[in-house]
């Protein structure tokens, strides 16, 4: 019986991305994307029962039999492992990915110009996307490479496991492994901001509350890298405000659209020679793109992918085209690309439709009964639009007003601390920097009885209008067409025809 050590070598020998061992399956190993047998017998459930136990230690083994699912790190001589550990019909197996020892540089990735801008940024957050297995982990680890390689900073990175092994260069580097060092990333998150970061790395963004620790990391001045498991850069957008619930989502649209420095969508892509290169989807957050997100226009984003070259925006079919270009891919590869994307442009299109009428609607997935309503009672329908609108922009004065709040918090804070340095140390500086700071404070003063005053009108607004659906419900109930009618035709109505997602 082979040892695990065995497949192992074979498969670095072999130059393999991941090695794939299965009960009752051949062992499998892929190479530049294409799946190749080790051997020519099956594996049986004893050997990946023996192989199992030379990986996991003993709580790992009490998780995995709980959750039937495990995600390890695993060393074999010299050569790192990211290893999931599962259950399939009934039986073991072993998805295991070598992690290069030695951290590519960004000349050997082929990054584009604007992304050896990246490791530059001070605050933000940088979101590299794509599929399983398409080098977004490698991307993440040559960035951070290069801010440890160029200036001082403290890094912490979470992950599940940890992949690359960094030394520290110029910068401090602290890895903390999900069920080793802490048990879950909301759960580092959570401390993160306490250990003094200057850049924080998320393996994976998996739920809303990771996702909400890293936009609130982000919008205070740290430097975040993450990754999602999506197609293109308006994808991603779009998967972080969906897993918010309604209310939630305008105020993840706003900070997203605050905080978002760029997003790289990258797929790998069979060359000529047998390898793979990496086509990539770049999508910087210049202000017009801001206001597509705080606005959910993201159907939108991929024209402005294909309009923004000068600012150094991508769109992956212009990538695509460049690689055929250097002959790096074959035409027929690259049209099979293009089909694929131009299919998903065109969903995205159709979705963008539906999310923008729900969003200005504020409800769930059945404009078309709205549609209704006001077929049979556009009086009813206007006063219902008019409540929408005045709930949104409640919501959006209410999160100005906590701003706001933040914002003269700031400078108070500001203002005592230098009237307490310069007691015994009067200058004509110190007196300015007084002066700016209770300009600030007063302006904000008047910002807040101005937003104040806004949400005072907006609320009796609101309530004018509910007292007005009241009578007019009161009239329809009345009439011919009564509300009970109005409902039954709603509750009957058949969503239009609108291509499936």
């Amino acid at each position: 019986m082979a040892s695990l050590g065995t497949y192992f070598d074979k498969a670095v020998e072999a130059g393999a991305s991941d090695i794939h061992l299965v009960a009752g399956e051949l062992p499998m190993i892929r190479v530049e994307g294409i799946l190749t047998e080790l051997a020519d017998k099956p594996l049986t459930e004893a050997t990946l029962t023996s192989l199992v136990n030379e990986i996991l230690s003993a709580s790992q083994k009490k998780d995995f039999e709980e959750k039937k699912d495990v995600d390890v790190s695993y060393t074999h001589g010299d050569v790192r492992f990211r290893v999931n550990i599962h259950r399939q019909d009934g039986k073991e197996g072993i998805a295991a990915r070598l992690i290069p020892k030695d951290i590519p540089t960004p000349e050997t990735l082929r990054f584009e110009p604007v992304l050896n801008n990246v490791s530059g940024f001070l605050d933000g957050l940088v979101l590299v996307v794509g599929p399983t297995g398409h080098g977004k982990s490698t991307t993440i680890a040559a960035m951070i490479e290069e801010i440890n390689t160029h200036r001082k900073a403290h890094i912490m990175t979470i992950e599940d496991p940890i992949e690359f092994v960094f030394d520290d260069k110029e910068s401090l580097i602290e890895q903390r492994e999900i069920g080793i060092d802490t048990p879950s990333f909301a759960s580092a998150l959570k401390h993160v901001l306490r250990q003094d970061p200057d850049v924080v790395v998320v393996g994976e963004m998996r739920d809303p509350e990771t996702i909400a620790t890293v936009l609130t990391a982000a919008e205070t001045g740290h430097l975040v890298f993450s990754t999602l498991h999506t197609s293109s850069a308006a994808e991603a957008i779009e998967r972080i405000v969906d897993v918010f619930d309604g209310p939630k989502q305008k105020q993840v649209l706003i900070q997203l659209a605050a905080v978002l420095r760029v997003v790289i969508s990258q797929q790998l892509i069979p060359t000529v020679d047998g390898k793979r290169v990496a086509a990539r989807e770049i999508l910087i957050n210049t202000p017009a793109v801001a206001n597509l997100i705080r606005e959910n226009n993201i159907a939108q984003i991929p024209s402005v992918l294909q309009t923004n070259a000068k600012e150094g925006m991508i769109s992956m079919q212009r990538s695509i085209e460049a690689l055929e270009k250097e002959e790096l891919i074959d035409k027929e590869t690259a049209k099979k690309r293009m089909e694929k994307i131009s299919l998903e442009t065109q969903l995205l299109k159709q979705s963008g439709i539906r999310n923008a009428m729900e969003y200005e609607l504020d409800v769930p997935r059945n404009f078309h009964r709205w549609l209704l309503v006001k077929e049979m009672s556009p009086e009813l329908y206007q006063r219902m639009q008019m409540i929408s609108y005045l709930k949104n922009k409640l919501e959006l004065a209410g999160i100005e007003v906590k701003k706001l709040l933040s914002t003269r918090e700031d400078y108070r804070f500001k203002l005592n601390k230098i009237i307490k340095h310069i007691k015994n140390i009067p200058s004509y500086e110190n007196d300015n920097a007084i002066i700016a700071y209770r300009s600030k404070l007063e302006k904000s003063d008047i910002e807040l009885i101005d937003i104040e005053n806004s949400v005072i009108f907006t609320k009796k607004e609101s309530e004018k209008y509910i007292e007005q659906i009241k009578d007019l419900r009161k009239k329809l109930n009345r009439s011919k067409t009564s509300s009970t009618s109005i409902k039954q035709h709603v509750a009957e109505a058949k969503r239009p025809d609108i291509p499936p997602i």
